[in-house]
């Protein structure tokens, strides 16, 4: 019999499960927001003035993204039952209450700025700490966020402003400050307001882009006791206002802006320090260098520790880049100084070739030499005399009669891959070896209108021409006496 009450119980409880789950009623979807509310009669009874909002939240979540640099998914907004005026942020969603969107509700003397007013800057102001604390949790709750609204304010007023809706831009800036006083009166908003004015939006970009490299989380940051810093404190405020200025500094606007609303001191130079740290980690995120060790340090607030590892880290890396382009410098500058030279021996003969220098060099071999003047040096075995040095364009030699001389590489000219050529040429049993063979782009420095006898080729060319007539006679008489056989 118990058993069977229970049994009720649980089905009473799982029915009435299924009504709660179905009380939300889903009224819009886009690709940046979801909206429900919790009674559809609610819904169509201000479906006016809910579409407007949800248009114009719509359209700055486009632009808010884009100028946050942040890309984050669909945000849900459920609109229970209550009167204005009031809204939240929990866990990447958004509250507001039905009231919100009276129209004949004024907080402003004149009846100049009504609750829906105010609710279409609140639902914008919420989805800015939505996409903030996507970025990190536990911002500074007495500047950054609070009941006034600095950035969250600023970021409505700005962003209505781009999308166009000027007059209703205006209006927020006016009005929607505490005690319906104008924002801009206000001085922590004005150091949010002028740090867009003179860097952009990137003050903010830059900001939210580095925390999310490093993982940033001001709900991670400890004293040195290990013990939590508690929201508001001067560390969580030296924190947010170092990362903004990690590239435009403006940590002088912010110190002094917020000075009056703050109930602690800040130290600018633990700023300083906290945005070196944040600079160098980067810097050596970007070269690939590992960081992990002072990005730790820096999470958990021991800052001064993180920024003496990350000096240390991109030191030693630096260090190793430096010798090493150092040392490749060197190479290049060296290799940028030397030119291919290449040598050749005629004829091509064990033992014959050259000494450049003191290093010798046989035929068909090539070097990188310095420009200027080397002595050479002719290198023949036993039944090799030296007849002459053979070279191209770009190399001058000083007696190319003489085996042992100097030859000036001046680094310019081509042969091929080479920028000069030099031959050495020899006799054997004296023949002289044609320095023709070399190739055409050589110029013999030797003289060449001395009158000397006729040289030895000329004999040689005599001699191999009779053979070459004797051996044709022989074979015509040949070839007679063998036709005169046949028949």
């Amino acid at each position: 019999m118990y058993s069977k009450h229970i049994f009720n119980i649980v089905l009473l409880m799982f029915i009435s499960g299924l009504v709660n789950a179905s009380a939300w009623h889903v009224i819009h979807t886009s690709n940046y927001t979801k909206w429900a509310i919790y009674n559809i009669s609610a819904y169509q009874q201000n479906s006016v003035q809910i579409d407007n909002v949800i248009n114009q939240v719509d359209s700055v979540a486009a632009q808010l993204q884009k100028d946050f640099g942040i890309h984050s998914g669909i945000v849900n907004v459920n609109i229970s039952s209550g009167g204005c005026c009031g809204g939240s942020t929990s866990n990447g969603q958004e509250g507001l209450s039905i009231g919100d969107f009276a129209t004949n509700v004024y907080l402003c003397s004149g009846n100049t700025f009504s609750a829906l007013n105010w609710t279409e800057g609140v639902a914008i102001g919420e989805l800015v700490n939505t996409y903030t604390g996507s970025v990190t949790s536990g911002w500074p709750r007495d500047w950054w966020v609070d009941d006034v609204w600095y950035f969250p304010a600023m970021s409505v007023i700005q962003s209505t402003s781009e999308i166009g809706n000027t007059r209703f831009s205006y209006m927020w800036e006016m009005h929607a400050a505490g005690g319906c006083t104008p924002y801009p009166s206000l001085r922590v908003f004005e150091a949010f307001d002028s740090a867009r004015s003179q860097y952009g939006w990137s003050v903010f970009s830059d900001a939210f882009s580095n925390m999310t490299l490093d993982k940033f989380s001001f709900d991670n940051l400890r004293y040195a006791n290990g013990s939590l810093v508690p929201n508001p404190s001067a560390l969580r405020t030296e924190y947010a206002i170092a990362y903004l200025s990690v590239k435009h500094d403006v940590s002088q606007l912010f110190v002094n802006g917020i000075s009056g609303t703050i109930k602690y001191n800040v130290n600018q130079s633990a700023i300083n320090v906290i945005k070196k740290a944040i600079q160098e980690i980067n810097e050596g995120v970007l070269q690939g260098i590992d960081m992990n060790s002072a990005i730790s340090s820096l999470d958990s607030g021991a800052y001064s520790e993180a920024n003496s590892l990350a000096y240390s880290l991109l030191s030693r890396a630096n260090t190793t880049a430096v010798n090493v382009t150092k040392a490749a410098n060197t190479t290049n500058a060296t290799q940028e100084q030397k030119y291919l030279e290449c040598f050749y021996s005629q004829p091509n003969a064990t033992g014959l070739g050259m000494y450049v220098g003191n290093v010798f060099y046989s035929n068909d071999q090539s070097a990188l030499l310095l420009k200027g003047a080397y002595p050479i040096r002719a290198a023949m075995p036993e039944n090799y005399s030296f007849r002459s040095w053979v070279a191209s364009n770009g190399i001058v030699i000083a007696n190319a009669s003489s085996a042992n001389t100097t030859a000036l590489f001046e680094g310019f000219g081509s042969n091929g891959i080479c920028a000069g050529s030099i031959a050495a040429t020899y006799l054997l049993n004296l023949t002289v070896f044609s320095t023709n063979a070399i190739g055409s782009n050589y110029v013999n420095n030797s003289n060449a209108n001395s009158k000397n006898g006729p040289n030895v080729d000329t004999y040689l060319l005599a001699v191999l021409a009779a053979l070459l007539v004797l051996a044709y006679v022989l074979k015509k008489r040949f070839s007679l006496h063998a036709s005169t056989q046949t028949k």
